[in-house]
């Protein structure tokens, strides 16, 4: 599996040290595959795959949010050649502590009709290259499908859908959320993923995300990056 070292940068190290945990909690993580960038986001680089991810950034409905499911937002951006497929199962929270916190799927997808939700959404997140799976039907009047229907997952469904809480998710939540699909070489996505409730007592997390090809199905590399979470 190939990687891309990647080193701390010393400044950005030394500026949130400094600040202390007044706007977020930070986890020092070994310098293979990491960087922390200066503004509270975390990044990391890999086989031409570069992601930002930041957990203090929503500013949508229901404003309380952060205290009952972990909003991230996703920078994605694909400089490689494979087209990488991007699927819910495919991004954790974990920690060496225990913590296993998985991305939950939005949408209530029935096996044949698609999402059980409104009849067209109009994104409310960037992209260019990105096509979402068939079954996101939602999407198709601003999205083109992918050609194959392999990132959709049943009993992925079943059992991640349950997570969410009464009255989410909201028609903001679906709007900005990152719907599966392929993002194609030369493509970029940015958007939100929600993830079971991560607290702010959180012990070193890390956002895992494993890369796959879209056409081969094969996974080519990994990604595995500390990141700021909001105070309590």
């Amino acid at each position: 599996m190939p990687h891309t070292r990647l080193h701390l940068v010393g400044a950005a190290l030394t500026m949130l040290l400094a600040c202390g945990c007044s706007r977020g909690y930070f986890a020092p993580a070994p310098a293979s595959h990491r960087l922390f960038a200066g503004d509270d986001s975390a990044r990391a680089a890999i086989s031409g795959v570069v992601i930002t991810a930041r957990a203090d950034v929503w500013r949508g409905d229901p404003p309380d949010l952060p205290s009952r499911i972990t909003p991230i937002r996703l920078d994605l951006t694909n400089l490689s050649t494979h087209p990488i497929s991007l699927r819910y199962r495919d991004f954790r929270i974990t920690s060496r502590y225990g913590l296993r916190s998985q991305a939950l799927p939005p949408f209530r997808i029935h096996v044949a009709t698609g999402p059980a939700a409104a009849r067209s959404i109009v994104p409310d997140f960037s992209y260019s290259g990105f096509a979402v799976y068939p079954r996101y039907d939602v999407y198709k009047a601003a999205i083109h499908p992918w050609r194959d229907d392999w990132g959709w997952n049943r009993n992925s469904y079943r059992g991640l859908y349950a997570g969410w809480g009464d009255h989410l998710p909201t028609a903001d939540m679906l709007r900005r959320a990152i719907p599966e699909g392929v993002l194609e070489p030369n493509g970029h996505i940015r958007g939100f993923l929600y993830f079971q409730h991560v607290p702010a007592s959180a012990r070193a997390p890390e956002l895992d995300q494993s890369l796959v090809d879209a056409v081969t199905h094969h996974q080519f590399a990994a990604i595995e990056i500390p990141f700021l979470l909001p105070a309590a």
